[in-house]
């Protein structure tokens, strides 16, 4: 069994589905919650497609060169944990569809 220390720390991007609304169709949101307290959380939005919300976000996120280790999921969104940080670390507004 691993130790705490031995254990990879990775970043979590959830995608979720964004319900259309009078004013703007149906969207997915990419976002990255805050890591400390002086931080906010980092969202950014995308027209939806035709495929499955966890393969567009998975395309987006892999295109604009993110280093996706796996998927997890919950009732409300899906998770990417990703293996990008120092000179790899991609700001979620810089993200392109």
């Amino acid at each position: 069994m691993k130790k705490l220390n031995e254990l990879k720390n990775y970043r979590k991007i959830d995608a979720r589905f964004v319900h259309p609304n009078n004013t703007r169709g149906a969207r997915i949101c990419i976002e990255e919650k805050k890591r400390y307290n002086d931080c906010t959380v980092k969202r950014k939005y995308f027209s939806c497609g035709d495929k499955p919300l966890q393969e567009q976000a998975f395309d987006i996120l892999t295109k604009n060169g993110f280093n996706v280790i796996c998927l997890t999921s919950n009732a409300e969104s899906y998770g990417f944990l990703c293996d990008n940080w120092a000179e790899n670390y991609i700001e979620i507004s810089d993200i392109k569809a």
